[in-house]
């Protein structure tokens, strides 16, 4: 009898010990998915804000790419008007001269003119 009830204390105190560990692990296990939960959500928040982050960034690259486009557009046509306005300003030049040629070509015919008379 003496020892039954030992047993069944023993037994008990097992069962006792049992359910209080069963306790502690599902504590554990509900402030682990808590945990979990929250981790879940930080790492979603930070998905959205680098893809909002990316969007905009996209966004900003693609403007820089058409801007740089249209700046080289136009680096080339300020360009070619120079070049072509270089060429313009040699040709201006070689008339000024041929027209100055003439001028002091009339002018010693002229001069030359009246002398004879």
């Amino acid at each position: 009898n003496h020892l039954h009830e030992r047993e069944l204390q023993s037994l008990q105190s097992n069962l006792d010990a049992s359910e209080s560990r069963c306790s502690e692990l599902q504590k554990r296990l509900e402030e682990e998915e808590q945990s979990k939960q929250l981790l879940q959500l930080t790492a979603a928040r930070t998905k959205s804000e680098l893809q909002n982050e990316l969007t905009e960034l996209t966004g900003a690259l693609k403007l820089k790419q058409f801007e740089l486009e249209r700046a080289a557009l136009t680096h080339q046509e300020v360009s070619q008007e120079r070049q072509r306005l270089a060429t313009e300003r040699v040709e201006l030049e070689q008339k000024l001269e041929v027209a100055k040629k003439e001028y002091y070509n009339l002018e010693l015919e002229s001069r030359e003119g009246r002398a004879v008379e």
